[in-house]
């Protein structure tokens, strides 16, 4: 079997939207928990996608009658999924209101919860790619080139997606990228772009009035002002405390409350301290 021009870009747009849903994850769980979690991210990702080739080689014959159909059905899944996951994330955060959380049973039920809603998306993408290179075997090399391709333009293109649109709405993004693979998979069906439709109605509607955010988590305060990048989440709550990934903080002060000396007692003004100001001219 060869796989056609539509069926390559498929490929390509669902690897495109995996590792933009990967690096979107790390930067969630670093904002809602903490730094060190964007490593498990990595782990679940690679957890999904080789449980996924498990699967396709444990169940490789029921996947005979209908090649194409079962890669649309998998690619609407990854956007279900993705779906599910950031709902998830977002509205149920492991670490909320000011106190880190105990390890105990509801903690322990909480984060295996978490575990299991975000490996789905990449066991499902993972089902397309394992399908792919599995059925498309006499095609291999141009199905491997679109998949790297893919993931490829996801890397280079990640940080621009999080800056413009923002975490969650960038998840959905990714979602809706894989629901527009969905649709090249399956080319019979007049209806294969409905989907995509709701698809992009969602992010709009998310950009423009965001129902689907991370809001205040750790130790934030009502915020006023977020900005997403790629290496961390910016917020300024009302009690004029500018914060990266709701941890690390600095106050904003009133520069007429600014005396002299001020912290002068403390030790983070040590070089402030010991240091002399002398006016430059330009």
């Amino acid at each position: 079997m060869k796989a056609d021009r539509s069926t390559l870009f498929g490929i390509a747009l669902v690897c495109w939207a995996n590792l933009l849903l990967e690096v979107l994850i790390t930067r969630l769980f670093s904002a809602t928990m903490f730094y060190h979690f964007t490593f498990m991210a990595v782990g679940l990702a690679m957890f999904g996608v080789a449980a996924s080739g498990v699967y396709v080689f444990l169940r490789g014959e029921a996947f005979l009658e209908d090649v194409q159909r079962h890669l649309r059905v998998h690619a609407q899944w990854f956007a279900v999924a993705t779906l599910g996951a950031l709902l998830f994330a977002t509205k149920f955060p492991v670490f909320k209101g000011g106190k880190v959380p105990e390890m105990e049973l509801g903690m322990i039920l909480h984060l295996v919860g978490l575990v299991i809603a975000t490996a789905l998306p990449f066991f499902f993408a993972g089902v397309v790619v394992s399908l792919s290179l599995t059925w498309f075997r006499n095609d291999v090399n141009r199905v491997y080139a679109f998949d790297l391709a893919g993931a490829a333009g996801g890397a280079l293109l990640c940080g621009l997606v999080l800056g413009l649109f923002g975490g969650p709405t960038a998840v959905l993004v990714a979602a809706t990228v894989g629901l527009v693979a969905g649709a090249l998979f399956d080319k019979a069906s007049r209806w294969r772009w409905i989907p995509v439709g709701a698809g992009v109605v969602l992010v709009a509607a998310n950009l423009l009035s965001p129902l689907i955010r991370v809001g205040s988590v750790k130790w934030e305060y009502r915020l006023t002002f977020e900005k997403w990048n790629v290496f961390s989440r910016i917020t300024v709550d009302k009690r004029l405390s500018i914060k990266i990934d709701a941890g690390a903080a600095t106050t904003i002060n009133n520069l007429a409350d600014l005396k002299p000396g001020l912290e002068k007692d403390k030790i983070t003004a040590l070089a402030l301290a010991t240091g002399t100001h002398r006016p430059t001219r330009c």
